[in-house]
């Protein structure tokens, strides 16, 4: 079976001249997939705010229906919102040349599976920059760049 078009993107190429082929952008794939990734985002957030609609949808309901009966509306007492989370530990940047050890951020993988800062699909790891994920041992490579 003979397939002339694109295997990654199924683009056909059979009424295309060579001329009037598309330019090859290396960064398509990597772009393609942060597309997917938004629209999955979009997806869940949106299935998200229609569950949230739904829930006000019910409470105002019941509160009108409350408003309308002969009982007594409950008492509630004001209570303090709650402490904003605490911040994330920081992440090496794309300056960092330090070498890292547990999962990488993006990919999941050891330091060991990385060729440096770079995952196995081009992408540039991340770590957290946190006590014991930073290696310190002298009989590695890059010792001492940990600050």
């Amino acid at each position: 079976v003979i397939f002339n078009g694109c295997a990654e993107c199924g683009h056909l190429f059979a009424d295309i001249d060579w001329d009037k082929l598309p330019a090859w952008d290396d960064s398509a794939k990597g772009v393609l997939d942060v597309a997917i990734r938004h629209r999955r985002a979009a997806r869940l957030l949106a299935e998200q705010v229609r569950y949230e609609a739904s829930l006000l949808a019910h409470e105002r309901a019941s509160l009108e229906e409350a408003r309308r009966s002969s009982q007594p509306m409950p008492v509630i007492e004001e209570v303090e919102p709650p402490p904003p989370p605490k911040p994330l530990p920081p992440r090496c940047g794309r300056q960092c040349t330090r070498r890292h050890r547990g999962p990488c951020l993006l990919c999941d993988e050891d330091w060991d599976s990385h060729a440096g800062h770079t995952c196995s699909d081009g992408r540039r790891g991340s770590w957290l920059l946190i006590p014991g994920s930073i290696n310190t041992d002298p009989e590695e490579e890059g010792y001492g760049d940990e600050f």
